[in-house]
């Protein structure tokens, strides 16, 4: 398929920003959860953004499937935070 540059500047752009930015961050947070941490308001800040942001850049990210292992791997991360964080929450609240 062939892509005008616009799209091509789009999907760049896009992943630029994921690389050099969001990833980096992401791996941040999980890491601290991984240690037991749990997300304060600014990671929950920066992952609701990261959602909408997704949601909102599905139709550029779905004209390049050959971008999609970097789409898995970006949420696989994402849930592998979430899932986390929410346990870490549940043993510093004594829940269960």
């Amino acid at each position: 398929m062939q892509h005008s540059e616009r799209e091509v500047g789009t999907i760049h752009a896009l992943l630029e920003a994921f690389v050099k930015q969001k990833l980096p961050r992401a791996l941040e947070i999980k890491k601290r959860v991984d240690e037991g941490d749990v997300l304060n308001e600014v990671d929950i800040e920066f992952l609701e953004r990261i959602f909408h942001e997704a949601r909102e850049n599905r139709g550029h990210v779905e004209q390049f499937p050959e971008y999609g292992d970097i789409v898995n791997l970006a949420v696989q991360v994402y849930h592998d935070i979430t899932e986390k964080a929410l346990e870490n929450e549940k043993l510093r609240s004594g829940k269960n």
